[in-house]
């Protein structure tokens, strides 16, 4: 209506087959041999400003992890606390953490950027819990770390009895005492007995059969 025509340019998704960032630039010329491309001042739908056509391709799911929390553990510490690790190839958009399904934090993008990984201060009270880290990049993409059976107690007795390797080590020290203590008594006793008999070699005071 302004004496301007349009075309419509259809790009071939093969272009953007990979993973990067891309600009498109158009180019037209007319028959007087100026030239405008859509990245020149004035060259907007309102001629206002510049019309750049830029893009991210991001096909990869983010990274997830909780650094210092393993699946089915036990810690014993009345403080214990988990960095959270997240990044993404082009762009980060947000973290949370779940707990027994229950959502307890979440970081932007900005949080991660700092150099300083931002950390969970985990729940201290000899109950299992289940942790699950969600990261989600600009794209859309989803990744999840989960740690199943996370037991974080400032009490030395619930460590062990939550603890295999240790509650095992415990058992079998409490039998290697017992049987040093039985061993002892026993040969207390045979030496009470020697030392009895020498006093006393007839047997008197000893009832016959």
């Amino acid at each position: 209506a302004q004496g301007w025509s349009a075309t419509t340019y259809t790009l071939p998704a093969e272009l953007f087959d990979e993973n990067g960032f891309y600009r498109v630039t158009l180019t037209s010329t007319d028959a007087a041999g100026n030239l405008s491309q859509n990245t020149m001042a004035g060259k907007s739908a309102d001629r206002a400003s510049s019309f750049p056509v830029d893009f991210a391709i991001d096909g990869d799911a983010p990274t997830a992890s909780l650094v210092g929390v393993s699946s089915n553990e036990a810690y014993l510490d009345p403080e214990k606390a988990a960095v959270v690790d997240a990044g993404d190839s082009v762009a980060l958009a947000q973290a949370r953490v779940y707990v027994d399904d229950h959502e307890v934090a979440a970081w932007d993008a900005t949080s991660f950027n700092t150099g300083d990984l931002p950390e969970l201060e985990l729940e201290v009270d000899g109950k299992p819990h289940t942790y699950v880290l969600e990261v989600r990049d600009r794209a859309g993409n989803i990744s999840t770390a989960t740690y199943e059976n996370v037991l974080v107690t400032g009490d030395w007795l619930t460590f062990v009895l939550n603890t295999p390797e240790l509650l095992m080590t415990s058992i079998g020290g409490a039998v290697v005492l017992l049987g040093i203590i039985a061993a002892v008594a026993y040969l207390v006793w045979r030496r009470r007995r020697r030392e009895l008999a020498k006093r006393n070699p007839f047997g008197h005071g000893r009832s016959e059969g």
